[in-house]
């Protein structure tokens, strides 16, 4: 990974208060549902910044949530920046609500660049945000252990 980060849009999203959001790429079902509601949530609030890789399904998930709302979104890329944006990203980056930043020059993600951009994910960020613990195997359960005094699972159980 290079220390050389490229931004597309609204940097000011960076002064919001961050919330990043992590999920592993297997989870618990219970997990689903609170999820999604705590998205729906948050999408409608302008003061918050969500940050993450959206990378995961679960994630995916989120992020077409928080598309369709009010808040920030800053998109953290393990990879190179694309050479043509989603048209779904067109109207958040028309409106400032969003933020996209490569923090790699390779073409494609690697573990290690995810892993990398993980980290950054979660240093950069006010408060974490996982749907549940993540399974011991998980490259996610080091920043679990690492972040948990200011991590909100929301499955508890």
């Amino acid at each position: 990974m290079t220390n050389t980060q490229q931004q597309i849009g609204n940097a000011t999203l960076l002064q919001k208060h961050k919330v990043a959001f992590l999920a592993a790429s297997h989870i618990s079902t219970l997990s689903v549902l609170p999820t999604l509601e705590w998205a729906a949530q948050l999408a409608r609030r302008e003061d918050v910044a969500v940050v993450s890789g959206f990378s995961s399904r679960m994630e995916e998930e989120v992020l077409h949530i928080l598309l369709r709302g009010k808040c920030g979104i800053i998109l953290m890329l393990g990879r190179q920046h694309y050479k043509v944006l989603p048209n779904v990203w067109q109207k958040p980056l028309a409106d400032n609500r969003l933020l996209i930043i490569s923090t790699s020059k390779q073409t494609r993600q690697s573990r290690q660049a995810a892993a990398e951009r993980n980290a950054k994910v979660c240093d950069m960020a006010d408060e974490v945000v996982m749907p549940c613990t993540p399974p011991e195997d998980s490259s996610l359960h080091r920043l679990y252990e690492i972040h948990r005094s200011n991590l909100k699972l929301l499955l508890t159980k």
